[in-house]
């Protein structure tokens, strides 16, 4: 008979020691049995027990679907019910009721049979004086009580395994034999018990892939003692394959150490499995994208460098003009000064020589003009050791003619001993830097009535760092704009006269290629700009010098 949950919580027992009557159901079909019982226990002095009597088990049954016992006293040979089937009736009717038998033949084993069949003790009616009856009932209800609290604790195991979709074996080793609980197998789809396990069961059911690996991590374990996990993919019923980790240790050993007992789980992983191998494929899918994105990146900034280049080399091509009309001016003059002398029949060796010479030298400055355009210019493919020194000479060489004849002051200012300092890196890269933002500086003064024009560099250093300080006095950038000047296509320069990608590839340079840091702020009615470049180390410098 199933029994409803709220006659199951009225069957938990009072617990023993508290000062409550206990209520007993004493089912007894002999009325003197019956009277020594009520007798015995009314004798005890302070008793904690009221006793309600029935004859039969029917009537027994009908009084505990109506009232709450804390235990039943029970006589197996009744009219309407005999032997072990009387206390299986009223086991199977109410599981939580603890159940001492009443007997008056009392033979070997019968308290093996009435814990078999879900009692928790036996009194002999020869013997059952008022101590040993209230001995017998206190154990019961103490035994039951504790056989409930493990019936409870193994049905949240049983509930937590089934749950987490774990199972249970324990393997002997030496016997070869490996036991599965219901876990274990139901997870592959199997019933229970459908098949005997052992060692080489086990492998068979595992993924080719994965038995040699599986194999090896055991009989490692086995060796070394240390808790092992494995990953590994198991046949199930219906053919699939099913990811599984399984974890294990030695639990027993023999005198001489060797292993005798391992226990350990099998973990259903085949979903979170499967979110990985997703994963992955998600990932890989994602890098492929981030790569495709990083090369149409860098195919931009190839394509916005070579815009830049081709921006700075219009500006030095009008500065090449620039210094080329001087020694120009000297060579027209020295060719009509020879034509002159030839048709005033005036020309002697001497003088023809030294004009000579004098042209040879104006070619000369105008041919180095060409080989400093073609060096700074030239591409370079690998990182070279320079001076910062010889880098700011070649851009002020470009540069500086230029800005004299507008009328700019620009001065360059070593602190001691760092014009010597060594960097690595592309050398032409840090000169378009610096002159990218020299002639920022010089185009502002276009818009700046300023009656003395200056730009300064100042070069300062430490053991750690090269600093570069590029400041004017050209009114300075618009608040509003210092914090997008570096980005691309971002100018402040009227429309048609900037491209707005020079500063954005001059940060990239210093970041990217010279791991440091480019600044700008405005100060002193000017816009200052700051490099910091960390130094590769003393060995680079004494190396270089």
């Amino acid at each position: 008979m199933s029994m409803p949950f709220s006659q199951e919580m009225r069957a938990v027992p009072t617990p023993v020691g508290l000062a409550v009557p206990l209520k007993l159901l004493l089912v007894e079909d002999d009325p003197g049995e019956a009277m020594l019982f009520k007798g015995g226990l009314a004798s005890l002095r302070g008793s904690q027990f009221t006793l309600d009597h029935c004859e039969r088990l029917d009537t027994a049954l009908e009084l505990l679907e109506r009232g709450e016992y804390d235990l039943c006293l029970l006589d197996l040979g009744l009219p309407d019910s005999h032997g072990m089937a009387t206390l299986e009736r009223l086991v199977a009717g109410f599981p939580a009721l603890p159940v001492v038998v009443l007997t008056g033949n009392e033979h070997t084993g019968l308290a093996e049979q009435v814990i078999q069949h879900g009692g928790q003790d036996y009194l002999s009616k020869a013997d059952a004086e008022p101590r040993l009856i209230e001995r017998a009932i206190r154990h019961a209800i103490s035994l039951k009580r504790k056989e409930l609290a493990l019936k409870a604790s193994r049905d949240r195991v049983e509930l937590i395994l089934s749950a987490s979709e774990i199972g249970l074996w324990d393997w002997d080793i030496p016997g070869n034999r490996v036991h599965w609980d219901s876990h274990a197998y139901a997870m592959l789809g199997y019933a229970r018990d459908a098949f005997a396990v052992s060692y080489e069961v086990w492998q068979s059911l595992l993924h080719p892939d994965d038995r040699e690996r599986c194999h090896r991590d055991v009989q490692q374990q086995l060796a070394e003692g240390a808790t092992f996990i494995i990953q590994f993919r198991a046949r199930t019923a219906d053919g699939r394959w099913l990811w599984l980790e399984g974890r294990g240790r030695v639990v027993e050993a023999d005198a001489h150490g060797a292993p005798r007992r391992m226990v350990g789980t099998h973990l259903n992983i085949d979903q979170r499995e499967q979110y990985r191998e997703q994963l992955e494929v998600l990932n890989q899918e994602l890098e492929a994208r981030v790569e495709e994105e990083l090369e149409r990146n860098r195919a931009q900034e190839q394509l916005m460098m070579q815009q830049s280049r081709f921006i700075q080399m219009g500006e030095m091509l009008s500065m090449i003009a620039h210094q080329w009309r001087q020694p120009l001016n000297a060579v027209s003059l020295a060719a009509i000064n020879l034509s002159m002398a030839r048709e005033l029949g005036e020309l002697d060796p001497d003088k023809v020589g030294q004009q000579a010479d004098f042209i040879q030298q104006q070619v000369g400055l105008m041919s180095s003009t060409i080989d400093d355009f073609m060096d700074f210019f030239r591409p370079e493919h690998q990182a070279e050791t320079f001076a910062i020194g010889a880098v700011i000479d070649s851009v002020h060489e470009i540069v500086g003619a230029q800005l004299q004849s507008r009328n700019i002051d620009y001065r360059v200012i070593f602190a001691p001993g760092c014009a010597e300092v060594v960097l690595q890196g592309q050398k032409n890269e840090l000169a378009h830097v610096l002159l990218n933002l020299i002639v920022n500086s010089r185009d502002a003064f276009e818009t700046v009535q300023q009656p003395q024009m200056a730009i300064t560099l100042e070069v300062t250093c430490d053991a750690q760092q090269l600093c570069l300080t590029l400041a004017d006095n050209a009114g300075g950038i618009p608040p509003e704009s210092l914090d997008r000047l570096f980005d691309p296509y971002f100018t402040t320069k009227p429309h048609g006269k900037g491209t707005g990608i020079g500063l954005y590839m001059s940060r990239t340079i210093i970041e990217r290629n010279y791991q440091g840091q480019i600044d700008v702020a405005n100060r002193a009615g000017g816009a200052v700009f700051t490099l910091r470049l960390p130094r590769p180390g003393r060995e680079a410098e004494v190396a270089h010098g």
